[in-house]
């Protein structure tokens, strides 16, 4: 069906594999058609570009509709190349879901367009370079910047040189370059070679940390070394890459003899050298991180904090050490391959979008969530995840802290500040910080609340009479009392002495009247009886208006005899 296609054409499943590619295909993709069959057809698209190919291509295969798209194919053995893919969804003989994916080389075009950002201005020039600069990788660095300097103005010729080694006397420094020159990306390296700076005093002076710019001239052993490759070359401007303290190497960006240097030049110079001595440094740092892969194997294996590696794709343990194997109460081999859902109270998909989210930020996140152990006991955890690459992989580590008993204790010490201690009830501050909140947030059509205020007859004299322990009894009991009645959403407090409120959201007068009555007759059965006044909270109403209601009725009731209600 594809053989005769001009364009090349590849056929994925439901899953992104492909099943079947053309000859042209093939040809772009630098493999025989057979051998692209049963691949991943986002394998082939550059690490920046992936998340985005493979979101529109579930986005197809879901039905739909998918504009083209401008991504960068990784060729075998041939580096990248530009590309534009458009799709369209069909069903096989057997009714299964497919995509034709037609992906065409516009490679030229993307040349072309390079080109044409030399008319761009130079600040904006710089800014993009800056974004494309944030994902590179040591292994494309060199790449990334070959191509961003051909694109640097009118440069007849550019180079980063990398420090590799200083000798003992200072002087002598082995570098490492590669030149790109202008309007192509194709890379002509000039081979590593020992050069004395004492015979430069000019870059003697920018790598002594004595000058931020310099310019080097036809006599200076650099160019002559570029001069071989371009003739015309007369004149560059070297600027040190030192982003820290740290010297990392230069940029130079030459010009042919008939231009003439201008401060916008040297503008330039300066400005690309920081965004190149940026992006060494970030990449350097990535490598040191890389080579030091078996020194985080030592420190992870032998910590005592709780550790584990996640594989975020598979969402499975690659690694865990051994205080990870005694808290959650497996082996190191159990737990090796064990899919994280085991360790969490989340199903699959929540913890799915969980990770993902967390690494979004690609720094250090830090959650707290419950965790389960091999026994069933669910402990409170505080987890730390950092997203890394070890050995061109990415994986998440984890730092897992118990802190259960932190937390229990903070919400031991939260209810002793929100409640009374003799009685349990709500106290005075944390009931009207309640109600408030529920007040406000009530809608218009939700039934209006009451509150009643509640105040124990003749409790002084029970104090007087038979002591302070009689009373604080009474208090209990009546505390008991109270909840016999209320729901578990109703809001009961005291607020002091042998007053008490309970405020009952989306209740009506009427069935607070009920409700007040139900507790004044549950105090009968206590060491004291109980005189109430109930309000019903007004639309557009302030709770202080409700509570001055409720208090005044509480008087009325007092006033009328006690042991009764009055709303």
């Amino acid at each position: 069906m594809l053989g005769g296609l001009a364009d090349p054409v590849i056929v994925v499943d439901d899953r992104m594999v492909i099943t079947s590619a053309n000859a042209a295909a093939g040809r772009l993709f630098g493999l025989a058609p057979e051998h692209l069959v049963g691949r991943l057809s986002t394998d082939w698209v550059h690490e920046p570009d992936r998340v985005e190919a493979a979101e529109r291509l579930g986005a197809l295969l879901d039905g739909q509709t998918v504009r083209a798209a401008t991504l960068r194919l990784v060729r075998e053995g041939d580096g990248l190349r530009w590309v534009e893919v458009t799709g369209a969804r069909f069903a096989d003989a057997k009714g299964n879901v497919r995509a034709a994916i037609s992906v065409r080389d516009i490679a030229g075009r993307i040349e072309r367009e390079l080109a044409g950002t030399r008319a761009v201005s130079r600040s904006h020039l710089l800014s993009q370079l800056a974004v494309e600069f944030q994902s590179v990788t040591p292994g494309g660095f060199t790449e990334v910047v070959h191509a961003a300097l051909a694109r640097l103005g009118d440069a007849a010729l550019a180079a980063v040189v990398e420090l590799h080694e200083i000798e003992p006397d200072g002087t002598t420094l082995l570098l490492r370059g590669r030149w790109a020159g202008r309007g192509t990306t194709a890379e002509r390296a000039i081979a590593a070679a020992r050069t004395n700076f004492a015979d430069v005093p000019a870059l003697r002076a920018a790598l002594s940390g004595r000058s931020d710019l310099v310019e080097v001239r036809p006599t200076d052993q650099v160019i002559d070394e570029a001069k071989s490759l371009d003739p015309s070359l007369e004149v560059a401007l070297a600027v040190p890459l030192r982003p820290g303290d740290q010297l990392l190497g230069l940029l130079t960006i030459g010009w042919p003899t008939a231009h003439e240097l201008t401060n916008d030049d040297r503008d330039l110079a300066v400005s690309a050298g920081r965004v190149v001595g940026t992006a060494l440094e970030r990449v350097r740092a990535q490598q040191a991180l890389l080579e030091s892969e078996a020194l985080f194997r030592d420190l992870f294996h032998g910590s005592s904090a709780v550790m584990y590696l996640i594989d975020p794709a598979t969402l499975r343990l690659v690694d865990a050490n051994q205080a990870a194997a005694d808290f959650y109460g497996y082996s190191r081999t159990a737990m090796l391959g064990m899919d994280l859902h085991r360790l969490t109270v989340h199903s699959k998909e929540r913890l799915a979008e969980r990770v993902e989210s967390l690494r979004q930020d690609g720094a250090t996140s830090v959650i707290e969530e419950h965790q389960q152990l091999a026994d069933g006991t669910v402990r409170h955890v505080e987890i730390h995840s950092t997203p890394m690459r070890i050995a061109s992989r990415e994986f998440d580590l984890a730092i897992v802290q118990d802190v259960t008993d932190q937390r229990l204790a903070h919400a031991n010490l939260q209810r002793l500040a929100s409640t009374d201690e003799l009685t349990g009830a709500l106290n005075r501050r944390r009931f009207f910080e309640l109600v408030t909140a529920e007040l406000a947030e009530a809608r218009v059509t939700d039934p209006p609340g009451a509150l009643l205020m509640l105040d124990l007859d003749h409790f002084k004299a029970i104090n007087d009479e038979r002591g302070h322990i009689a009373g604080d009894t009474a208090l209990v009991a009546f505390a008991d009392a109270c909840r016999t009645v209320l729901r578990s959403d109703d809001r009961f407090a005291r607020l002091g002495g042998e007053e008490f409120a309970v405020f009952l959201p989306r209740t009506g007068l009427d069935q607070a009247l009920r409700v007040a009555e139900s507790i004044r007759a549950a105090a009968e059965g206590s060491d004291a009886t109980v005189s109430i006044g109930v309000a019903e909270q007004e639309p557009g109403g302030s709770l202080d208006a409700l509570y001055a209601r409720a208090d005044r009725r509480l008087y009325e009731a007092k006033q009328a005899g006690r042991n009764r209600v009055v709303g």
